[in-house]
């Protein structure tokens, strides 16, 4: 699956920067539409089902690679110990004011500067959407691991996932990290992982990630186990799996920019976890 046109890729910083704005060129048309049916279920008031999280990319200089940043959530939150991107729910009151606030000095970073200005005449969707789920995802970030929103360039928008098991939808911004910054987990994350973009092209990489459901679990939702597809990341801790909607929309992120041939995906190796009680607290 990895070829040397994808290694060279990746060990180029702006090259690698450059295809990930080319091919997310555009993707930000069905953000109005899924807002609005956000804004419909809510009934007029703040939706607890949206939700924005950053594709955080960063060039390790002495490994010469990209690395995606992820969060593990800490036993405090609910999922504990899932791996997932740095985001979390969005704030409709503090977070289109804090787009409003970014706005100027973000764009002078980034590729889009006309889309992150806007303008006084723009309608409220379209352009300032895609501003303010950026910063609902910035947000959190800083408020996670105290990235702070500077120190990340925009560089396109992904479609927005809608969670199978609960009424969620996420929307995911890609990002690259400029320069150093100074990790400062919270209470939500247990620690903070980089995982290499080449792992997605590594065969042995994939697994099924078998999940056994305590009681509260099971009655929820019908069923013993799921078994559902997975990536084996290797930490100083011994190992992680990534799965669920981090693990889909890091896919639809290589799919997109890197030809990631999802076709080609043949786990070939079981990880068997008990999933806690409190897993939905």
């Amino acid at each position: 699956m990895e070829g040397e046109g994808i290694q060279g890729l990746l060990r180029d910083p702006q090259r690698f920067r450059d295809r990930v704005v080319e091919r997310l060129r555009g993707g930000e048309g069905e953000l109005a539409e899924k807002m609005r049916l956000i804004r419909e279920v809510g009934a007029g008031q703040e939706p607890s089902s949206a939700s924005a999280v950053l594709v955080a990319l960063e060039f390790d200089r002495e490994k010469r690679e990209h690395v995606l940043i992820l969060n593990k959530r800490s036993d405090r939150v609910q999922q504990a110990g899932d791996l997932c991107c740095p985001g979390g729910r969005l704030d409709f009151g503090r977070d289109r004011r804090l787009a409003r606030l970014m706005a100027w000095r973000m764009a002078l970073l980034s590729p889009h500067r006309g889309l992150l200005r806007g303008s006084r005449h723009e309608r409220r969707e379209g352009k300032g959407m895609v501003r303010f789920v950026l910063a609902g995802a910035l947000r959190e970030c800083w408020e996670e691991m105290g990235l702070r929103p500077w120190k990340v360039e925009y560089l396109g928008i992904l479609p927005a996932q809608q969670l199978q098991r609960r009424p969620r939808i996420i929307f995911p911004v890609v990002g690259r990290i400029r320069g150093r910054w100074q990790e400062r987990p919270n209470w939500e994350v247990g620690k903070i992982l980089r995982l290499p973009v080449g792992a997605f092209f590594k065969p042995e990489s994939y697994v099924i990630h078998r999940l056994n459901l305590p009681r509260s679990v099971r009655d929820k939702f019908g069923v013993d186990r799921w078994e559902v597809p997975g990536l084996s990341v290797q930490t100083h801790g011994g190992e992680e799996i990534l799965w669920g909607a981090t693990f889909q929309i890091l896919l639809t992120f290589l799919e997109r920019t890197l030809d990631l041939p999802l076709g080609g995906i043949h786990p070939q190796r079981t990880v068997e976890r008990d999933l806690p009680d409190h897993y939905y607290r």
